[in-house]
Parts: structure tokens; sequence; C-alpha cells
């Protein structure tokens, strides 16, 4: 497939959620993304517990190592439309997470030969205020 036939054929890729939770001496970060109509993907990271925690300290933590991690997923089809559920983003965080997947992939842009000026070849929303 082309990709421009990803593209059409995934518009959306959507953070949906992502849960932090003690298991044993464990913290178990999840996060889901679903790359529309029916793609779903739900990473997991784990990372040694020093002891008791508190899953609230860490959400900002958590959340943010989404939106990390929902690059690789984005470059799965590179959808036109990049919504984040999982968490709230200013205006100026969007703009920052736009900078970053715009100007931060040129290697990646280059290589698959991927014409990332075209108008709206990314938008970057968030559903939560």
């Amino acid at each position: 497939m082309t990709t421009q036939q990803l593209r059409l054929k995934h518009p959306r890729l959507i953070y949906k959620s992502y849960a932090v939770e003690g298991v044993a001496d464990q913290i178990r970060i999840t996060h889901e993304f679903v790359l529309e109509p029916d793609i779903v993907f739900r990473p997991t990271v784990s990372i040694p517990n020093p002891g008791t925690f508190d899953a609230e300290s860490i959400a900002s933590y958590a959340f943010n190592l989404g939106m990390v991690e929902a690059i690789s997923y984005w470059k799965a089809a590179t959808p036109g439309e990049f919504v984040v559920e999982a968490g709230a983003l200013t205006p100026t965080q969007i703009r920052f997470w736009y900078d970053l997947f715009i100007h931060g992939l040129g290697e990646f842009y280059y290589r698959n030969d991927i014409d990332f000026t075209q108008p709206d070849f990314l938008r970057i929303t968030s559903v939560k205020d």
C-alpha cells in the first residue's frame, strides 16, 4: 500500500487512555491507541516499584510517555488526524507535539518518500479540557 492509501484507510489515530497500576513489585503503565477504523494497540511498560507509590503522582509522566509512544503507532499509517482523548493538551502543548511530529521525523519522511509539507498533513486535537 502507498502512504496515501494508508492515510485514506486509517484517517485517525486516537490516544484513548492510559492506566497506572501496582502489580506485585512493578508499576505497570498501559496505553491504548486506536488506528481507525479497526486496529487497537495496547503497549505496556513495567518498571520496578521502589515501594509505595501514588498513581496520581505519576499520572502526568504516564500520559506523556503515551504521547511519545503514539509517534510509533502514528508512523504505521501517518493518519491526517491525531486525537488525544487520554488527557488534556493546551494550545502550546499541541504546537509542541505538532512541531515534533513534523520537524522531528525528517528521516522517516525522507526514507519513505512522504510529503509532509502538504496542507492539512496532520491535525492534533485534544478532547479533554
